[in-house]
């Protein structure tokens, strides 16, 4: 049997850009040749409120839907226009559909694949990355590292009460934290997620830490900026990429460190005797 070639796009959801989270909620497929073009769009949004919390729901089905009739009319129109040479390139399409902006939701680089079937292809592209991944267990959000992991560290010394908010303003920033205290000079404390499925989501969210540590190095007084990261079971050489990018690192007035939970207890010492000391 002859195998053919296809172009593919994921639709993705992304409500927090700063987090770098995202979940496939729609498949784009296409055979130029064939003049082949087909959509699958979610059509229940509870996981998706299971995973990233309060959502737009509705207005987002909505959006879905209207995405997904506006690519089955122009496979109509493709079937009808046999005498046109057809588009070759799948994103030409879906810019048109749904041009790229800063809202939540954006098509994925296009890929190709090869099957013997176009249509089994499809089903398994549906079953891999909405079904499959949809069942998979859920993965905790920054603010769950705090909460689920690091915090009944800091409870059993007694200093999780002494971690108060700060707001911190650069020259082109203002920079709030949740957790900080002072000793001298300020130390910020931020829980990150980093187990994440993408290895170009975990790249993107260290990007724009490093992007919140260079905004801070502007700061008029020192601070510490520490990432209470959970790195979770990434690869040796992810790991190793998270720690050399942000890793005991200074920069103008900011210095970033690293805090995973095999760190964990020298770095409740420190706090501790910073607070001791700022007493």
């Amino acid at each position: 049997m002859n195998r053919i070639s296809y172009q593919y796009q994921l639709l993705r959801f992304m409500p927090d850009r700063i987090t770098g989270e995202f979940a496939h909620v729609g498949v784009v497929m296409y055979l130029p040749e064939q003049r082949f073009l087909k959509a699958f769009t979610l059509k229940k949004y509870g996981r998706l409120s299971q995973f990233f919390g309060e959502i737009p729901g509705h207005y987002l089905m909505h959006t879905l839907q209207q995405i997904q009739k506006s690519i089955e009319i122009r496979s109509e129109r493709f079937q009808q226009e046999l005498t046109f040479s057809p588009i070759a390139n799948l994103d030409q399409i879906t810019r048109e559909i749904f041009q790229p902006d800063d809202s939540a939701l954006f098509f994925s680089e296009m890929r190709t694949g090869v099957a013997l079937s176009a249509d089994k292809a499809f089903d398994l592209l549906i079953n891999k990355f909405l079904h499959k991944e949809a069942d998979e267990i859920h993965r905790f959000t920054d603010k769950e590292i705090w909460t689920k992991i690091y915090r009944k560290y800091f409870e059993e010394k007694g200093i999780a009460g002494k971690l108060h908010e700060k707001t911190i303003q650069t020259p082109t920033d203002t920079i709030r934290f949740d957790l900080a205290y002072k000793n001298g000079h300020v130390n910020c404390l931020e829980p990150i997620n980093f187990e994440l499925k993408q290895e170009d989501a975990i790249r993107d969210k260290v990007n724009k830490i490093i992007g919140k540590w260079d905004a801070l190095s502007d700061s008029p007084e020192a601070l510490e900026y520490h990432i209470l990261a959970n790195i979770g079971s990434q690869s040796n050489e992810m790991e190793s990429y998270i720690r050399k990018r942000l890793s005991n690192r200074q920069h103008g007035n900011a210095a970033i460190n690293l805090v995973t939970e095999k760190d964990l207890k020298a770095f409740i010492y420190k706090v501790e005797m910073d607070l001791n000391e700022a007493e």
